[in-house]
């Protein structure tokens, strides 16, 4: 894991406290099944649940302080076209204007869909010099994130991130390394 100093915080939360993060804009900012580049949106607030083989995540604008919130599902064919995709997702960011900064968590290695669509998001955030964040490897457990602008933070929560929460586990960088493959954390980015 890259031991780096940043500015957002990411933080694992148990499904009790993402549930209550979520409780004021239930279904308003969350980006829903069926997982296409369709659902993405654009809130200073907003999540995705369930995330397994899919790949989620954000770009997030430091001067508007919004996030465009997507999440792919590698098996629906409208999302077969990455070119699509990514044309409709980064329709919603307004590139030049502010500081920005990808997240990306999801993929799970037995599944060469899952390896691919992650690996596509990452390229097409590197392409545009976006520093992006990742958690990889969902260890067949469904997670879910939230981005909350005016905290300038992301929750993570999944059972086994819950489970160590409540058996007392206190240190986040442990609490993601021993639920996921693989963690980089970008410069800006900290995990509390």
């Amino acid at each position: 894991m890259d031991n780096v100093s940043f500015k957002a915080r990411l933080r694992p939360t148990t499904m009790k406290e993402f549930t209550e993060a979520t409780a004021d804009i239930y279904r308003r900012a969350s980006v829903e099944y069926p997982w296409t580049a369709k659902e993405t949106i654009k809130a200073a607030k907003a999540y995705t649940t369930d995330i397994l083989d899919c790949t989620a995540g954000g770009i997030v604008d430091e001067t508007g302080k919004n996030v465009v919130l997507f999440h792919i599902c590698p098996t629906q064919p409208q999302n077969f076209n990455f070119e699509e995709i990514e044309k409709h997702i980064m329709s919603f960011v307004e590139e030049g204007k502010g500081k920005l900064k990808g997240f990306l968590l999801g993929s799970q290695k037995m599944f060469h869909d899952s390896e691919m669509m992650f690996k596509r998001l990452h390229r097409m955030l590197r392409n545009r010099n976006i520093p992006t964040t990742i958690i990889k490897g969902n260890k067949d457990d469904k997670s879910h994130i939230l981005y909350n602008a005016a905290k300038d933070e992301w929750l993570v929560s999944n059972f086994a991130i819950n489970q160590k929460l409540h058996n007392g586990e206190k240190d986040a960088k442990k609490i993601l390394t021993d639920c996921f493959d693989e963690i980089k954390i970008a410069e800006g980015d900290f995990i509390q």
